[in-house]
């Protein structure tokens, strides 16, 4: 039977009325991880990690697997299970249309997870090795993927339920013939920044983060995406379709799209200086540096993510009373969990503490 896909809202939304919220989140934030403890943490092997995390607010999910799991693996499903806690309770210390905005915000992760599950089925991964990439904090819940793993590509874009299958439906015509992702998760993409600008319209009051942390991430992934498609040498025209263009109802808009063109129009060789000139050249400038070296973007994807953790910090402290503060927190919960998954998995590769170092966002 096919599964009703969410609803978009139409009333508009007041995101300033909740500064009890706000303080409660304001406290969780206090209790992240500084780069103290990063220093700290990049000197200990992974049972000193455990350790560690046990003396922080991991220490429930440690207690909660110790029994079943050691090393690595303990550290990663502690991990996980707080990161699910501590989105449940933003949704319990969230009232109406403050909950409406944190579940529209993760709304991302179930596109993410979506987009997970098709990369495991496709590359024949092992269901449980899936299983442990898959942070359901969003709509869906674990029985959704799991399922998902028992059932056809075709099946699970039909039953995601977040997602109408019409979104994806040319973008499925493709894979079936050239057995590739990428127009699958360009249209799960496109379908959640367009759901999302359509939702900030019906925002209310002062919710900058949400309104310009978002404009500041379509930036950035369609920066990667660009450099990424353009490095395989793709048909410029081709390239248009991969990335996400805005209305352009505002003079910013109109004018990201105009940079947006001239990106496409640059060739690769020169595309160096073009987007060191761009607004966040000192974000992008190791980074872009490091692409024309190596044709590698993962020094560009570090560098900015960490640029976007950076900007939801100056928004937050602009604006300690509004929403700005619950989605600067998610994000920075995330890169912490992130963050520290990635010291374990490097230790447990034996690489060195300064390469370890620099993979980190803080």
């Amino acid at each position: 039977m096919r599964t009703t896909f969410l609803q978009k809202g139409s009333k508009k939304l007041v995101l300033s009325s909740y500064p009890y919220t706000f303080v409660r989140v304001t406290v969780m934030r206090t209790l992240l991880l500084k780069k103290d403890d990063y220093n700290r943490l990049l000197k200990m092997d992974i049972p000193e990690i455990a350790k560690f995390l046990q003396e922080t607010e991991y220490k429930k999910g440690i207690d909660i697997f110790a029994s079943d799991y050691e090393g690595a693996e303990l550290i990663e499903f502690a991990l996980d299970n707080n990161l699910t806690t501590t989105f449940e309770k933003l949704k319990n210390i969230s009232q109406d249309d403050l909950r409406e905005a944190v579940s529209e915000y993760l709304l991302r992760k179930d596109v993410f997870n979506i987009k997970t599950v098709l990369r495991g089925k496709l590359a024949r991964a092992d269901k449980k090795e899936i299983m442990d990439l898959i942070v359901p904090v969003g709509y869906l819940s674990r029985k959704d993927f799991e399922h998902f793993l028992d059932i056809e590509v075709v099946d699970i874009l039909k039953s995601m339920k977040v997602v109408p299958y019409e979104i994806v439906e040319a973008a499925y015509k493709t894979f079936e013939q050239e057995h590739h992702l990428i127009d699958i998760e360009n249209a799960l993409d496109q379908w959640y920044y367009k759901r999302m600008l359509t939702f900030m319209q019906r925002i209310e009051g002062r919710a900058t983060f949400f309104k310009r942390f978002l404009f500041k991430e379509i930036e950035v992934r369609n920066l990667l995406t660009l450099l990424r498609l353009k490095k395989e040498n793709m048909n410029l025209d081709n390239i248009r379709k991969y990335l996400f263009l805005f209305k352009g109802k505002t003079s910013e808009e109109r004018k990201h799209n105009m940079e947006l063109e001239k990106l496409i129009a640059v060739d690769l060789e020169k595309i160096d200086k073009t987007i060191l000139d761009k607004k966040f050249a000192a974000a992008l400038r190791k980074g872009a540096q490091h692409f024309m070296q190596t044709r590698s973007l993962l020094e560009m994807e570090k560098e900015m993510q960490k640029y976007l953790l950076d900007f939801s910090g100056l928004l937050q402290h602009q604006h300690p009373l509004s929403v700005d503060v619950i989605l600067g927190y998610m994000l920075a919960k995330e890169i912490e969990v992130k963050n520290i998954k990635t010291v374990a998995k490097c230790k447990l590769l034996g690489f060195d503490e300064q390469f370890i170092a620099s993979q980190i966002v803080v």
